[in-house]
């Protein structure tokens, strides 16, 4: 959570790229972040009600695994905005074509256990949770130059969020 409350602050900043990098190392909250911070938590307790209302809890066992394979996938394949930081550090000396492939077909395996479990609200929940990597790669590579430690935290967030979003909506059809 500290990374997706550093990041929305940095991103409701509207600053240059070099002052939201600075944003993101200072120690301090913002209002932004705690706005986001609320907003967060309200909805993913609402969502999590509504998927214990249906009886979609057992598709959301994958889910974690998911989110942290797509994860792991941006932070070995983008371009780091820091040449220093936690997320440097651990990509640095990795073999990123290996990982990647291993992160894929994990992400994968994941996504078909979803499928498996509840088939539409899996399958959306997956798609949904696909297209978040996607714009967390195009938004992160525009606003900071690159992934940090931070982003990969808000990334996971929003992620989670939108495949559990995915599930609540797929279980709705």
């Amino acid at each position: 959570m500290d990374g997706f409350m550093d990041t929305t602050d940095a991103l409701s900043s509207h600053l240059p790229k070099e002052r939201k990098l600075e944003i993101l190392k200072d120690p301090h909250c913002g209002a932004f972040a705690v706005i986001w911070c609320a907003a967060y938590l309200l909805a993913s307790f609402a969502i999590f009600y509504e998927i214990w209302a249906m009886g979609l809890v057992y598709v959301c066992c994958p889910v974690f695994v998911l989110s942290r394979a797509l994860s792991a996938l941006c932070a070995v394949t983008m371009p780091n905005a820091k040449k220093t930081g936690m997320l440097c550090a651990f990509t640095k000396d990795t073999e990123k074509s290996r990982a990647a492939v291993f992160m894929v077909i994990l992400a994968l395996l994941a996504a078909a256990g979803m499928v498996l479990i509840f088939p539409v609200s899996g399958g959306l929940g997956t798609v949904l949770g696909f297209a978040a990597m996607y714009c967390y790669r195009a938004k992160v590579r525009k606003e900071f130059g690159g992934a940090t430690g931070d982003t990969a935290g808000f990334f996971l967030q929003v992620c989670e969020l939108s495949v559990f979003a995915g599930i609540l909506i797929g279980g709705l059809i």
